[in-house]
């Protein structure tokens, strides 16, 4: 009686699962297969975006550093950036290498003492904030 109860559900398993594959697996591999393939397009798209997020971050990032090197040129007197290589739509790069360029081309003494007097009357005017 055990062995016989033993071979119908044997029996009953092997009918089901083949029913399974029959029917509902392939059902169920096109669904996987979609929500795979969407699946696949979201990573893709938020890892665009993260990329592009990094790239804002490390843009806005540099544009104290530019701003620091503009203020140092205008107090040296350098009335033109020479802007020759960059094009009517340029974007920060070329203007950053202009302005690096620039920069690097003060006397290392002038450079030094303009830097020293922003310094200075940055200073200045946190103490006086600080007093307030």
């Amino acid at each position: 009686m055990h062995g016989e109860q033993r071979s119908r559900y044997k029996e009953r398993l092997a009918d089901a699962t083949h029913e399974f594959e029959q029917r509902d697996l392939p059902q169920l591999e096109k669904q996987l297969a979609g929500h795979e393939r969407a699946y696949r397009e979201y990573v893709a798209a938020s890892l665009g975006l993260e990329r592009k997020m990094n790239i804002a971050r490390a843009e806005r990032n540099r544009i104290p550093k530019i701003e620091q090197r503009l203020t140092v040129l205008e107090r040296a007197g350098v009335v033109h950036v020479d802007c020759r290589d960059a094009v009517p739509n340029a974007g920060l790069d070329e203007f950053a290498t202009a302005i690096e360029h620039q920069y690097r081309a003060l006397p290392e003494t002038l450079r030094r003492d303009v830097e020293y007097s922003i310094r200075k009357e940055q200073r200045a005017r946190d103490s006086t904030t600080i007093d307030r």
